[in-house]
């Protein structure tokens, strides 16, 4: 990342981490022992403040200060979905457990 980073989580199986940043972008890290990037996800446009991965590890979760939430294919990095309707900087974002609902708050 080129900014700070404002949230991080791990993948379910403890192997990967996803971070989100000021700079807009969401980044997959591989393996832990080695922590190199595998993948950016960009298509925000301002900070991102929340992460979240499926138990999975197929969907990246992220929320932004540009008032979205987009749905992520961790395996491409494409865009599946980017959920709008905040009328303010999204801050919070998880999956249910089962991956199949979301819940996010500004």
């Amino acid at each position: 990342h080129k900014l700070a980073i404002n949230a991080a989580t791990f993948t379910f199986d403890g192997e990967s981490v996803v971070t989100g940043s000021s700079d807009s972008t969401v980044k997959i890290w591989g393996k832990l022992s080695t922590l190199k990037e595998v993948r950016t996800l960009s298509g925000h446009r301002a900070a991102v403040m929340a992460v979240d991965v499926t138990r999975d590890g197929t969907l990246v979760l992220s929320a932004s200060q540009d008032h979205t939430v987009c749905v992520w294919a961790a395996a491409t990095g494409n865009i599946i979905k980017v959920l709008k309707g905040h009328s303010d900087a999204v801050r919070a974002c998880k999956f249910s457990r089962d991956g199949t609902m979301i819940v996010t708050g500004a």
